[in-house]
């Protein structure tokens, strides 16, 4: 079995770490040098000019309820972060959502890398995905290097907000983005706050 464009064990690990504040890392101070994250931004491309998706984008409090919603719209399953199989598509979702309350996604564009965050119940951000990108008009791909996989997607930015839309994902097995991925990425708008 394949591993899903964000990496399970990374993406449960930012949302365990989020809730339980340890391992922490900022969203606004970058992420802390660790394991696979040290390697992604060792090999990251040479400076280029400045992308209208340069800075920090931020979701608001995204509820259990909405997360569980937007995971079956992308098409969830019933696999969960560690790789079991849940009872339910709805049971599998609240394993990936991984907070009490509420949860703030947040998105770091500079210097063409991504790093996406997940920050549970108000607790510090921590990194769950990182990856170079590529602007192309109105359209960014975000290249993984650990797993090969490269999604597209057309974004629009207006009015201090972000909305990405999927529109291929390829190179990661059977050439679809898994449902956590594509519930991150492309179900919410995000503000610029950096």
């Amino acid at each position: 079995m394949r591993r899903i464009a964000i990496p399970a064990m990374m993406f449960s690990v930012a949302f365990l770490a989020a809730c339980s504040g340890t391992g922490a890392t900022s969203a606004d101070t970058g992420p802390a040098p660790s394991g696979h994250a040290t390697a992604a931004v060792t090999t990251s491309p040479a400076p280029h000019a400045l992308s209208p998706l340069e800075g920090t984008w931020r979701s608001g409090r995204l509820t259990e309820p909405e997360f569980i919603r937007w995971y079956k719209a992308a098409g969830g399953t019933t696999l969960r972060p560690d790789g079991s199989t849940a009872s339910s598509i709805t049971s599998a979702g609240k394993a990936y959502f991984g907070a009490r309350h509420y949860t703030v996604i947040t998105l770091r564009f500079q210097s063409g890398q991504v790093a996406q965050f997940g920050s549970g119940d108000g607790r510090p951000a921590s990194l769950g995905y990182l990856a170079t990108y590529q602007i192309t008009g109105d359209v960014v791909r975000f290249s993984d290097s650990a797993s090969a996989c490269v999604d597209t997607y057309r974004f629009r930015v207006h009015g201090g907000h972000l909305r990405l839309h999927l529109v291929r994902a390829s190179g990661c097995g059977d050439g679809s983005l898994d449902p956590p991925g594509r519930t991150l990425f492309a179900s919410f708008p995000l503000r610029k706050v950096a």
